[in-house]
Parts: structure tokens; sequence; C-alpha cells
């Protein structure tokens, strides 16, 4: 076990944290277990670490949709077009591929997919150039587009969808995502310094799928690669946990297993003795594995509690969009956020200044205190912008194009002044 911190004591909070390491080589897919118990609960972390070999290549139905909205403007709009470019160079003649722009609307560059032959990528480059931001940020049509119409027999379909995910309401997305998904897995990818990461993440979970993060053009190359290694060869499909006690364990849709990406499953117990079961299915057949759930079988390992508890506010969120009561929804994420020291969407942080910093007899005055803006970033999103504040800004502009228009007032000529007395 280890144990990582900062090299530095204090960090700009303008930016995600990036933890990369790399497990032992292996042939089979690994499993290990970590356990936690608190006020008599069992929590277990179930580690499935994919073999280092993976198999050959599935053929697959690729379809690469691209945000082209105001807010992608600059750094992040050149790194999706040059995150598709390597993606399109790395594509196989037996795949089969289409290209999707949406800001306000969808727009494909194919009526369907297509053959990954010479003459559609030569096609699909010469769209990447033509490629600006503007307009809102409409994923839902978009995703509906690339989700439509039945998957060619023998391809595996993947949805690859590039964007800050700079959106409002992300639980309609969600479920529009789960709900149109069928067979096919979804693979967001944040672009820019500071994507909606939260989205992203939960996107990747409920379209059973992988998910990567491209903060800088020095990282399209590794980051591109990186993802289409992982999704290019699905090493664990179908997989089934079986606990030997009652559970209550997240994610509820487990996705596949993917090259370089372990999975995580957390879990609550009845009781932390029997063993576990993995079953699967892999290129060369079924698979399973069982693995000891007893004392001396596993690990110990803080924090496993408070990453189920984690896990579990989010399902309860998704509940509220299965039509679950919006008020047993919060009674239950309060209780399990306070309890397990978490901030929610009912929770947060408070910090409780002793010391007085102000006279007793004097009022209180709210300050404004400015965000620190992500790195790299231009500014503000452009994306969704207030109708009110539309608007306001047409009102102005007509108050300033009336008052260049209209003819200048009479007022007082200039005179000739008298000549200087000089000395």
């Amino acid at each position: 076990m280890f144990r990582v911190q900062l090299a530095r004591a204090v960090e700009p909070g303008d930016r995600d944290f990036v933890l990369r390491w790399r497990p032992q080589p292996s042939s089979r897919p690994q499993g290990a277990m970590f356990t936690e118990e608190i006020e008599g609960e069992t929590y277990a972390l179930l580690l499935l670490v994919p073999p280092a070999q993976p198999p050959a290549p599935v053929p697959r139905e690729l379809i690469l949709v691209v945000d082209t909205s105001g807010s992608m403007e600059g750094a992040s709009l050149q790194q999706a077009a040059a995150a598709l470019e390597a993606t399109l160079a790395r594509l196989r003649p037996q795949d089969r591929f289409n290209l999707i722009r949406f800001s306000d609307a969808p727009e494909s560059l194919f009526p369907g997919p297509v053959a990954a032959l010479p003459g559609p990528l030569l096609q699909a480059r010469q769209w990447l150039g033509l490629l600006r931001a503007e307009g809102g940020t409409e994923i839902g049509p978009a995703l509906d587009a690339a989700l439509a119409g039945p998957v060619a027999p023998g391809y595996l379909r993947q949805v690859v969808l590039l964007t800050d995910a700079a959106i409002d309401q992300e639980q309609a997305l969600l479920d529009r995502i789960e709900s149109g998904l069928g067979a096919a897995r979804l693979f967001p990818v944040g672009i820019g310094s500071a994507p909606n990461a939260h989205f992203i993440r939960r996107a990747a979970e409920v379209g059973r799928g992988s998910f990567a993060m491209i903060r800088s053009l020095d990282e399209v190359e590794s980051g591109v690669r990186g993802l289409l290694e992982r999704i290019d060869r699905p090493l664990l499909q179908d997989l089934e946990v079986i606990w030997p006690v009652a559970a209550e364990a997240y994610p509820e849709r487990l996705p596949d297993l993917y090259a370089g990406e372990p999975l995580q499953l957390l879990a609550r117990l009845d009781r932390g003795t029997g063993v576990v079961q993995l079953r699967g299915t892999t290129a060369g057949g079924a698979w399973q594995e069982r693995i000891a759930l007893e004392p001396g079988g596993h690990r110990r390992l803080a924090g496993v509690g408070r990453a189920w508890a984690a896990a579990r506010l989010r399902a309860l969120q998704d509940a509220l969009r299965h039509g679950a009561d919006p008020d047993r929804v919060r009674r239950e994420s309060l209780e399990l956020a306070l309890r397990h020291r978490l901030v929610s969407r009912y929770t947060s942080l408070v910090a409780v200044e002793t010391h007085a910093a102000r006279p007793a007899d004097a009022a209180m005055v709210p300050t404004a205190v400015m965000h620190e803006p992500p790195a790299g970033s231009l500014g503000m999103a452009r994306t969704a912008t207030p109708a009110r504040s539309l608007f306001g800004a047409a009102l102005a502009l007509l108050l300033i194009g009336a008052a260049l228009l209209a003819p200048p007032s009479p007022g007082p000529r200039p005179t000739a002044q008298p000549p200087r007395q000089g000395a």
C-alpha cells in the first residue's frame, strides 16, 4: 500500500489531480478484495485488474460525436479536432465509423456508419478542418443520433463523445443515455482545462463504458491512444458478481473490463465471510474467479465505507430520475452524507471562524469572492446565456443604434478667440 501526497503544501485549485499507476503484468484478470468495518457493518471494495496481454481487437462501429458549441472555442476545440484526427488514424479497414458534430443541433458527416476506407477517411479529415465553435450545447439530440439504428451484425457499437460538458440538466441527459443505450457502449472524453468531470464520469458509468480527460494539446495523442487501446479490446463482457451474503453493491449495471483500466465494485455486506464468485465472457470463452471474503483473505483499508457511501448517493440521485419520492431520497441522502462526512446535494462543508474580524457594533457586509478560473480557460463559457441577459443586450444595442442614427442637436457655435497679446 502506498500513500501519495503533493510535493508542495499549497497548490492552486484550478485543475484536477491525476494519479497514474501501472499494475503488475498478468495473463488473466486478477481480483483483490479490501474491506472496512464501521459500527458493525462491513464495506467491501472488489478491484478487478485486467490482464496485461489483451486479445485480438474486435470489429467495431465507432461513432465519433464532437461538441462544437461556443464554450469549446479556442484550445478545447483544437484538442477535440486533434483527438479526432488521432482516432481516424487508428481505424482499421474492417471497422465502420461516422462523425457527428453538435451545438444547437446535430449534423452527421454520413447518413450512417461507413467502412473505414481511404475515401471516407479523407472526407472526414476535410470535414474536421471546417469545424467552428458556436451556439449552445445540446448533447441529447446528438446522442440520440449516435445510438439510433441497428448495429451491423458482428460489430460492437462504441460511441465516443468529446465535450467540455458545459451543460445543465445533467440528470435528464443521464436518463436519456440509460434509456437509449441498448447494446452500445458510451465513452465520454472531457476536453479543456476544466471539463465537467462529474458528468463525464457519470455518463461513462451509465453508458457502461470508460472515460478520458484531455486538458492540454500535449495530452491529446497519449489520451486518445490510451482510450482507444482500452476500448479496442474488451477483455471481459457480461460480468456477473455473486456475493455470498446479502449485499448492496454498486455500480448496479456492471461495465465491461477493458485493457489498462481496473474495475471497482463497492458493496455493503451483512457480514464479512464467504466466497465471492465472478463470472463473465472473454474472447476465449467463459471466465470465472473466486475470491475469499474472510478476515485473513483480504486487506483492511480505510475509506472503503466512504467510497461506498458516495456510490450510494449517486444511486439515490439516479432514483429521482426514475420517479422516487424526493422527500425519502433527501432523508436517506442526508443521513448517509452526515454519517460518512460527505458533501452532497443536501450537505456542504462549513468553515466557522471563532475570532471576530469586525467591531461588534458594525453591520455585516456581503463580499463577492471570485472563483479562480480554470487553468488555460478563455473565461466564462458562452454556451447558455439567460434570456434576460440577451434581452438586456439587445435593448442596449437598440438604444446605441438609435443614438448613432439621430441627427445632431444644435449647440453653441464655435467662435474665434482673439489673438493673444505679447509682452
